[in-house]
């Protein structure tokens, strides 16, 4: 209503604008809080502000693009109020989700589900970056045996051999072109992905919950992983005719791990370290989350239970809008529910934050536990934003069939907000780390690092030239892939025409933009 004096589509486009500035304000404000760093913020709020995907859906009028800022908008208010022990600040975090129920559905159901993490890791990681620096090693020498190989060295001999067992189970289901084809490699660099953010996780959660250093926490934790080598065991069931004796093996060998990790740390034990005075923040924000939670479920009832999906999405339907693992890396998707690419430079980053995490290096490294968390966030919210279309890790398949509501949504796609928030943050603290040491003794090279950063966040994610106007691919592109001769889009059998996937051309739903979009 505010901008109703500069007419309908000046309104319109005003709003569009303000996205944009919310966003980003809100995405730097958060990193700003988390990271005391400006320079460190920059990625946060460019990325978060100029992403493909929260840009297509607000050039084609959803909400969802609009009402983003809400996500970093709540976690800065929760921060502050950590930081200060405050409740207004906590209940401004209640308001944000409280906003959020009554504006987008989505986005308050996949906020919860963060926060769910976020809040308890954040408490048990965020203590201990109040100690000396965690790569600080030992005196005495590591001793031999698992210990031997480096703390790291486990939990990646262990991504290899799960990569290996899910390929050559999919490989027998038939759901690979052949055993050497070219989803080996994703495969297994997605489970050392996993292995990798796991294990980070796990020692340091064994740190903040144990008398342990961190180093000792992480050769602890690393030794867990060392039984999951004999996963190829998996393929017995391939020979003998005993239902489920595949996944059996595979949970004894997970056990036989939690064996080896819960002894030791069982009797190093001590009360977690949390920070002073959490308790009155979080109460106003379970409040608000409490409320937000009521206004859906009202919604839910009185609307909701009249439309077609008042059962849920089914999953065959949720794969029609799942973006592949190669989306990440490639921007000329015309489907706009499955753009999910956030540019080279912050894929790059975030990987380098990762390195340093795995490596402990450089030496000094501060704030390594949130870190930690943003990684392990960011990795599970990439992995979930595929949906179904990553059969080698059912993950998206197991909570749909589990977790309550999990099934209602049919665009997974949706998730890359939190994944590109938590990455964002891991890519500031990775450029702060680093350049830390460069920046002293001259005024200009802070600015200009800046700049250099930003303009390679710009030019990651600029819209690539094989699309025209509209979204759409030029003809052998890859947006054309699915459209059969004539140009129409193809309808999908068993589906209702207001299920039918977006038509990937010029119309009122698509305009030219950032992305291609």
């Amino acid at each position: 209503m505010l901008f109703l004096p500069l007419g309908l589509a000046g309104a319109y486009n005003a709003l569009v604008f303000l996205s944009y500035l919310l966003a980003g304000l809100a995405a730097y404000a958060l990193a700003r809080q988390v990271l005391s760093d400006r320079l460190a913020a920059l990625p946060a709020a460019l990325i978060f502000a100029l992403l493909p995907f929260r840009a297509a859906q607000t050039l084609s009028g959803h909400l969802y693009g609009f009402a983003a800022f809400l996500l970093p908008l709540t976690l800065w208010c929760l921060e502050r109020g950590l930081a200060r022990r405050s409740w207004a600040w906590g209940a401004g975090a209640g308001l944000c989700l409280l906003a959020m129920a009554r504006m987008e559905g989505h986005l308050i159901y996949y906020t919860a589900l963060m926060l769910g993490l976020y809040v308890p890791l954040r408490l048990l990681l965020g203590g201990q970056d109040q100690e000396p620096s965690a790569d600080v090693l030992p005196s005495e020498p590591e001793p031999s045996g698992p210990g031997g190989l480096g703390p790291a060295a486990w939990p990646l001999l262990a991504g290899l051999s799960l990569g290996f067992t899910a390929h050559v189970a999919q490989a027998r289901l038939g759901r690979a072109a052949s055993f050497w084809s070219a989803g080996l490699a994703e495969t297994l660099g997605v489970y050392l992905l996993v292995t990798l953010g796991a294990w980070l996780l796990l020692a340091r959660l064994a740190a903040g919950l144990s008398g342990l250093g961190q180093y000792q926490a992480r050769r602890l934790a690393g030794r867990a992983f060392w039984p999951l080598l004999l996963a190829p065991l998996y393929a017995v069931q391939f020979f003998l005719d005993v239902p489920h004796l595949g996944t059996l093996l595979t949970g004894l060998l997970g056990l036989a791990g939690l064996l080896i990790l819960l002894p030791p740390l069982w009797r190093a034990r001590c009360r977690p370290q949390l920070p002073l005075g959490c308790w009155r923040p979080l109460l106003p924000l379970g409040l608000g989350l409490l409320a937000g939670a009521g206004f859906m479920i009202h919604v839910k009832r009185s609307i909701f239970a009249a439309s077609i999906a008042s059962q849920g999405r089914g999953l065959d339907e949720v794969r029609l809008f799942s973006p592949r693992l190669a989306d990440l890396w490639g921007p000329a998707n015309a489907h706009m529910e499955r753009l999910i690419y956030f540019g080279w430079a912050l894929g790059g980053l975030a990987l380098l934050g990762l390195c340093m995490l795995v490596l402990n290096r450089p030496r000094g490294l501060r704030q390594s536990g949130l870190a930690t968390l943003w990684a392990g966030l960011g990795l599970l919210f990439t992995l979930l934003c595929l949906g179904p279309s990553l059969p080698a890790l059912p993950l998206y398949q197991a909570l749909y069939k589990v977790f309550p509501y999990f099934n209602f949504p049919r665009v997974p796609g949706r998730l890359i907000i939190f994944a590109v928030l938590m990455w964002a943050l891991l890519a500031g603290w990775a450029l702060r780390e680093l350049s830390a040491a460069w920046r002293r003794g001259a005024a200009w090279r802070a600015p200009a690092l800046a700049v250099l950063v930003g303009a390679a966040l710009l030019l990651s994610i600029w819209p690539p030239t094989g699309l025209r106007p509209g979204g759409r691919a030029s003809p052998g592109g890859p947006g054309e892939a699915e459209r059969p001769p004539g140009g129409l889009p193809r309808r999908r059998p068993g589906l209702p025409p207001q299920d039918q996937p977006f038509p990937a051309g010029p119309g009122p739903q698509q305009a030219s933009g950032l992305g291609g979009l």
